[in-house]
Order: C-alpha cells, then structure tokens, then sequence
C-alpha cells in the first residue's frame, strides 16, 4: 500500500532558487568577418625644421553626413607613415568610436581616451568638423626643415548603420612641451564650442598644451594648434552588424517518484521575431535534463513523447510546469505534455520547463 500511495505523491516544483544545476556546452559568436574600408590621405610637412625632443601632434577630423539615427564610426588599424632623411617611421594611431546621435543637445560633443581609445560624441549633423584620433609623437632626431615630403594617414572605417559619408582630412602640428599619454591632452571634440571648451578652436585643438605650440610639420604656431589640414578624403564605410544573442531552452523530465527519466523525446517549435519558423528536436540525458541553445528570440512551444512504462506498470498521465525566463514565470501549459507561449529575447535563459510522467500498477 506505502508502494502505491508513493507513486501519487504529488511532485513538488522546484523554485528559482532551487533549480537543479545543468551543464550545457557553451557558444561563442562567430568573429566579425566584414572587411573594413581602407582609406588613406598622403600629405607633406612644410619647410619649419624640428628639433630633436619637440613633439609632433597628428590629428584627424571628419564631416558625417547621412546620419538619421545614432550611429557608430570606428576607426581602427590607423597608422602614420614616413622618412625623415633616412629613416623610416611608423605612428600607430590609437583607434577610434565617433558616436552621432541627433538627439544630442548642441554644444554637448566630447573626447576621451581611454582602454578603448578615442571616444568621441557629437550631435549630428553638426556645423564645421568632429575630431576623429590623434597620435602624440616625441621627435627622436631632429627633422630638417623640407625633408619630409610623403606623410600617409591610412586608416579602416566601419560604422555600424548604412548611408553614412565621411570626408576626413589630418594635420599635424609642433609643440615644444607635450604628453605622450593622450588622455591628458584635453582634446576639443568640434569646431563649434561646447560647454567643457567654450571657443572657437579646430576640432582636435589640444587644450592642456596649447600654449606651447610652435610652427613645424605643416603648422605655423601662434593661434594654429592642428596645423592646416590635407586634402579632404571621402570614405562609405563598410557595414558592421553585432552579431545576434541567441536564447536558450531547458528542463527536466522525470517520474512521479523523482527520478530523471534518460532518452525521452523532447520537440520544440516555434516561430522567430523575424517569422522564421523553428523545428527542432533532442532526447534528455542521463540526468532527465534537456536543453536547446543559440534559439534566436521568439515565441516557442516545448513537448514530450512520455517514455513506455516499467514493465509491471502502465502509463497513468503527465503533468507539464512552465519554466521561468531569467528568473520571471513565463509559458503556459497547453496539456499534459506541452507548455507553449514561451517569449524568449536574445540572451535569455528559459530554465525548469519540466515533464513529470505518472505511472501505477498493472491491473
């Protein structure tokens, strides 16, 4: 009799906080493989000789049109390259985000450096030019003046929305005292003014320095703190797409006593955000676990074939809980072997959409 009341004890759901621990291989997002844009501008110093132990501040900026929505340009791989006489150097440019939002109030743009690199917001579209990078340089020998004649920029551009244009140009000019570290250079992000830097400074303007700049490189000093710019260079930048987050699906089965139930059938349909339809189908573990990963967000529907009864026993009836979707109930029981209307967002973790199969004595 103790045997038979034990096969109707009613099962007890497990909580959030009581939820079996799963194991489940994890998934990394295929690399980004969009082939950035390339593009270069070539330009010369003027005839001002530099003396060894000034500094060189090379600096970019950029008009952006096409902007309806808050974009992203990334400016990645920038490198500066020359010969003073005969040697041969290389700047490597810190890489670059340039935020634009239209939303953005006037006069609010900024520059930062950090882990990143540049970080740099602006309203768009906006009035004259945005700061785009820059590269601080200690001159290590001295360069004659008129030696330099070929100075190329090249840089990768990628944005993260479509129809954008930019025109981007640089300069480069000479101070007797300077900062290798770029975040205390005080950056100005525009040429229009802005509440940090109320002026009327080229985007680029190195604040904190200003007052040592001197004429070299393709500046004159004085009010010049960028050194005129080159040629202005017109760039589309390729496309960047964040790779999608990919949801996952998971639950027990087990008999009315407990004990996990390895190699039932387990289904899953539904239909995604975008109207794609999702079939799928695995069997559950030793464990009685089960588990679908990288579904994209959608509506899903999860069933069970029940498994044969123990032999002596037949089949009675199957209860199917809904789970939860990061902690929140979600789903609902459709019968005893289906729970449907399960919502799932990229990155959410559908956890406890169990089956418990009920079975009695033959006879």
């Amino acid at each position: 009799m103790s045997r038979w009341l034990r096969l109707f004890r009613s099962p007890t759901r497990p909580t959030p906080s009581t939820r079996p621990a799963r194991t489940r291989l994890g998934c990394e997002p295929l690399e980004d493989r969009v082939t950035p844009t390339v593009s270069s501008v070539t330009s010369n110093f003027n005839g001002t000789a530099i003396p060894a132990g000034d500094y060189l501040w090379f600096n970019s900026v950029a008009k952006v049109t096409g902007v309806t929505q808050p974009t992203t340009v990334h400016v990645t791989q920038a490198t500066i390259t020359f010969n003073a006489g005969t040697t041969a150097y290389t700047v490597a440019v810190p890489d670059s985000a340039v935020t634009l939002d239209p939303a953005q109030p006037a006069g609010t743009a900024t520059a930062a450096y950090g882990a990143a690199g540049w970080e740099v917001s602006t309203r768009a579209p906006y009035s004259g030019n945005a700061f785009l990078a820059g590269a601080p340089w200690a001159v290590p020998a001295a360069i004659a003046g008129g030696s330099v004649k070929s100075i190329t920029w090249a840089a990768d551009f990628t944005a993260d929305q479509p129809g954008l244009q930019i025109k981007w140009q640089w300069s480069a000019a000479v101070y007797t005292q300077f900062s290798t570290d770029p975040a205390t250079l005080a950056v100005k992000p525009s040429d229009t003014a802005t509440a940090q830097f109320p002026n009327s400074d080229h985007a680029g303007t190195p604040e904190a320095f200003k007052t040592f700049v001197t004429g070299g490189a393709r500046g004159g000093g004085g009010s010049n703190f960028t050194g005129s710019y080159s040629s202005t260079k017109l760039v589309i930048p390729e496309v960047t797409t964040a790779p999608a987050l990919l949801a996952t699906l998971s639950g027990l089965v087990t008999d009315q006593n407990g004990a996990p139930q390895a190699g039932v059938h387990i289904l899953l349909t539904g239909t995604t955000a975008t109207g794609a339809t999702v079939t799928r189908d695995t069997y559950t573990d030793e464990f009685g676990a089960y588990w679908f990963t990288d579904l994209p967000a959608g509506s899903y529907t999860v069933s069970e074939v029940p498994p044969p009864a123990p032999e002596g026993f037949e089949y009675l009836f199957s209860v199917a809980t809904p789970g939860f979707v990061d902690g929140v109930e979600d789903g609902t029981a459709d019968g005893q072997t289906v729970i449907g209307g399960i919502a799932l967002a990229g990155g959410d973790d559908g956890e406890q959409y169990n089956f418990v199969n009920y079975y009695g004595p033959l006879g």
